[in-house]
């Protein structure tokens, strides 16, 4: 979506200057960018607007676009796309490869552009990291990832003041729920905001075959941590400005893995 683009381009520039030492630094796994449109639909314009973005997934397959993205929606009809990108000068490369393809299609790129008119209220670009060291995996949720579609998200947004504090926390609690054995019931990954977000914030991620299979895990390990897992949780709220919650469904028709040459 042109629109897409051209909203993103107005921080380009301010991203382009910002240190990569802001990075959350993974020491077993390097942190992994996205770079992230959140578009939020009209609840009446919700058909049209897939319908508008599946046609579009089928124009950029067709003129061969070289990057993959992810979509997943939000029960508030927020709508996810995600690239995964290298680094900050990868995004460039995606705007060229955008542009590109607007020439290459012309007037059929006009009328793909078209079918999203008056769909949609906003987009809100970002920039993101999948913060590893932050993260824990379930060996168990690995084997059956494909079929885990439902997600939860657990938004935390902390004090300006206390990112060493909140590092350290999370880190207690992985350890503890690695002690605990609560890898083997749940995973979740933590993306912490670094562009385009309310800094300091980390989504927390867990996916599940959906909402009951999603609960009954996380009281599992809930219960696996007992009161050393509650005592670690009240200590990181007391440090929290606010928190909220989204889930939804991730739309693999929505998304877009560019065939292999």
């Amino acid at each position: 979506m042109r629109g897409k683009i051209s909203f993103f381009l107005m921080v380009g520039l301010v991203i382009s200057l910002c240190a990569l030492s802001n990075l959350a630094q993974a020491q077993e796994q390097k942190a992994q960018l996205y770079a992230i449109w959140d578009i939020v639909v009209k609840p009446s314009k919700v058909g049209d607007f897939e319908a508008a973005a599946k046609e579009e997934v089928a124009l950029y397959a067709k003129y061969k676009f070289p990057y993959a993205w992810s979509v997943s929606r939000t029960f508030d009809n927020h709508y996810y796309y995600l690239f995964p990108v290298e680094n900050f000068a990868a995004i460039d490369n995606i705007f060229k490869a955008f542009d590109k393809v607007a020439k290459m299609a012309g007037e059929e790129y006009q009328e793909m552009l078209d079918l999203f008119a008056g769909t949609y209220e906003y987009v809100q670009p970002s920039v993101y990291s999948l913060n590893y060291e932050l993260s824990f995996f379930s060996e168990k949720q690995k084997e059956k990832a494909g079929e885990e579609n439902f997600f939860f998200i657990d938004i935390l947004y902390f004090k300006t003041d206390k990112e060493k504090e909140v590092e350290k926390l999370m880190k207690e609690m992985i350890a503890l729920i690695e002690e605990k054995g609560a890898t083997e019931v749940q995973s979740w990954y933590c993306y912490q905001g670094i562009m385009g977000a309310e800094t300091p914030v980390h989504y927390m991620v867990a996916r599940a075959k959906n909402a009951i299979d999603f609960y009954t895990q996380n009281a599992k390990m809930w219960e696996l941590l007992g009161e050393e897992g509650g005592e670690l949780y009240r200590r990181m709220m007391r440090i929290m400005r606010k928190r909220e919650t989204k889930t939804g469904w991730i739309r693999p028709g929505l998304s877009y893995i560019p065939k292999e040459k």
